[in-house]
């Protein structure tokens, strides 16, 4: 089974004028050819109880557990939520994660100049023992992860993920496998503007305290945003890339795999491996982190 996502009848909220309603799921028998409307949930804040109409609701990638579950992580107002479906798409049911605090939604203009504030593309993941996992930065920036391992019913205590010293966070994914082992990799600023990218891994993210290790995977003299974080909804305007991509996985090895992108900018543009292409500034660039085994 083969699943799509999307907010109708538009992405972005610009109200009253566009006004994202509906989170509308399709489903494919046959790997993608063909599609059917499966069901959907509701994401109008005016719809929402206890949610303030002026808030922000978007939902990003989902996951299917081993026993066909369907969760879709996402900002559900100032909070972190999870839908969840257990009849292929067909109904679903928001369930929000005890202790997340996002950034506040002030306004359009807010979200279009620092939208990476807001989307949380890659947050949610599921092992191959069908606990799930959610990522989310919070209203400054830190990165906190929590599992459930009851179907988004209850959640442990949320735990700070983003390594010592990182100050904002920006587009974190996460991922899982086997059994508690989790991955994120994420954009990340420590003393001045400029934004690195992060890689880590924990053996175990369900044990009491875990531990996470990993760190930069750029070259420390070539930041991926030398200026800091460049919002990439104003510079699609302009037929230019955006920024918002970040994706981690597992190797078959056991090596933690990410891929991101890189601003072609200052020190950037003298590598020479800096292929750079003509309408764009932006260079894909992956990471790796060795697979961490028992002692």
């Amino acid at each position: 089974m083969t699943y799509l996502s999307a907010p109708t009848p538009f992405a972005l909220r610009v109200r009253p004028l566009i006004n994202a309603t509906r989170q509308v799921i399709w489903r494919s028998y046959d790997g993608g050819t063909k599609w059917e409307v499966a069901g959907g949930f509701d994401i109008d804040p005016k719809n929402i109880p206890g949610l303030p109409g002026t808030d922000y609701v978007a939902f990003g990638t989902g996951v299917v557990g081993p026993d066909g579950t369907v969760y879709i992580g996402g900002r559900y107002g100032r909070r972190f939520a999870v839908a969840v479906s257990r009849d292929e798409g067909l109904t679903w049911d928001v369930r929000i994660v005890p202790g997340s605090a996002l950034a506040k939604y002030h306004n359009p203009l807010h979200l279009l100049l620092l939208a990476s504030r807001y989307l949380l593309p890659e947050s949610v993941a599921v092992d191959c023992d069908g606990t799930l996992y959610a990522l989310w930065p919070d209203r400054d920036g830190l990165l906190h992860a929590s599992w459930s391992s009851d179907g988004a019913n209850s959640w442990s205590r949320p735990v700070v993920v983003s390594a010592p010293g990182v100050r904002g966070a920006r587009f974190g994914a996460i991922t899982a496998t086997g059994s508690g082992r989790v991955g994120i990799s994420y954009y990340g600023r420590e003393a001045g503007r400029a934004f690195h990218g992060f890689i880590a891994q924990s053996r175990d993210f369900r044990t009491a305290g875990p531990v996470f290790v990993g760190g930069k995977y750029n070259e420390p003299d070539a930041p991926l945003f030398p200026y800091g974080f460049r919002r990439g909804f104003p510079g699609s305007v302009f037929r230019r890339s955006l920024d918002e991509m970040v994706r981690v996985r597992f190797a078959p090895n056991g090596d933690l795999v990410t891929g991101a992108v890189m601003q072609m900018r200052g020190r950037n543009r003298l590598r020479p491996w800096a292929a750079r292409a003509r309408r764009t500034e932006m260079q894909a660039v992956l990471g790796r982190l060795g697979r961490i085994d028992r002692s």
